[in-house]
């Protein structure tokens, strides 16, 4: 599966992995996936971990839908912070505008390069 994700309830943290082929679709379907989840409450923060995302396909289009859906569902979310992990330059170049254009969706998102550094933000 190219996204995965799993709840830690210890640390409130939910850890999305993406592997192999990413596209817009599957990205507006994760999300679809956690608002139908209940198993994580408000509070709780996100790290999302593109490292082995290949091909990443995430367009520009494909984030201004996701930032519409974010603010659409942002009541239901109640994320506390969002952390994007990326190290590949596409990727980190794609994160980073939708830490820009999201910014007034009710949780802060911050772009990392390493895994390390996205964990201490979160802490």
């Amino acid at each position: 599966m190219p996204i995965t994700y799993r709840i830690d309830d210890d640390r409130q943290i939910l850890f999305v992995t993406c592997s192999g082929q990413l596209t817009d679709d599957m990205v507006v379907g994760l999300l679809t996936d956690l608002n139908d989840d209940d198993r994580h409450g408000p509070g709780y923060s996100a790290l999302i971990d593109f490292r082995q995302a290949d091909p990443f396909e995430l367009t520009p289009d494909g984030v201004k839908l996701f930032i519409k859906l974010n603010r659409e569902h942002v009541r239901e979310c109640q994320t506390d912070k969002v952390a994007i992990v990326a190290d590949d330059p596409l990727a980190f170049g794609t994160s980073r505008m939708y830490e820009m254009r999201g910014g007034d969706v009710a949780f802060p998102v911050n772009v990392f390069r390493t895994y390390d550094r996205a964990m201490e933000w979160l802490a």
